[in-house]
């Protein structure tokens, strides 16, 4: 594929999730993170510099809940009082944990998606900056398709509760 094809699908993914994204209102909305384990750790720094702080943090597992995570409560996601006014970011580089937990948050009515597509769709225009700047096609083509498996449905992009799939 050309390099112009695949900048031009690159950037067709990233309005497309941006267009989500803004339906969905985050600004107005309290964000809960979703796990807690070594992937969530991984975004601390880069969440905090984007001046994200969640109302709390979410984890299945029961052990977790009722204590502390980067100094934000963790609480089971039964416990989200507004449900109207939240959104979850699903933090978990596995697949097949973002299924299962988009799956429950489906269930329980919990507007969520990938902690990656956010931040892919915030930061859209240096994503496309940067995969302009590599010199060769296969460059081109590899870092496009990192972007789209980290944003790709089935690892849970976007979901807005119970309106189906992403």
């Amino acid at each position: 594929m050309s390099r112009k094809k695949i900048l031009s699908e690159l950037k067709s993914t990233l309005d497309s999730a941006k267009s989500k994204l803004d339906a969905l209102d985050p600004k107005s909305k309290d964000i809960y993170i979703h796990c807690t384990g070594g992937w969530a750790r991984c975004y601390l720094d880069g969440l905090h510099s984007m001046g994200l702080r969640p109302k709390a943090y979410l984890d299945n597992d029961r052990s977790k809940q009722g204590k502390i995570f980067d100094g934000v409560d963790v609480i089971a996601p039964e416990d989200v009082a507004d449900k109207s006014n939240a959104l979850v970011l699903i933090c978990s580089l596995e697949a097949t944990v973002n299924q299962a937990v988009s799956r429950k948050l489906d269930r329980l009515d919990l507007p969520h998606l990938n902690i990656d597509g956010y931040i892919f769709s915030l930061y859209s225009t240096e994503i496309m900056h940067c995969a302009e700047t590599f010199d060769d096609d296969e460059s081109v083509s590899v870092y496009s398709k990192m972007i789209d498996i980290r944003m790709a449905p089935e690892n849970t992009w976007v979901n807005n509760g119970n309106t189906g799939g992403g």
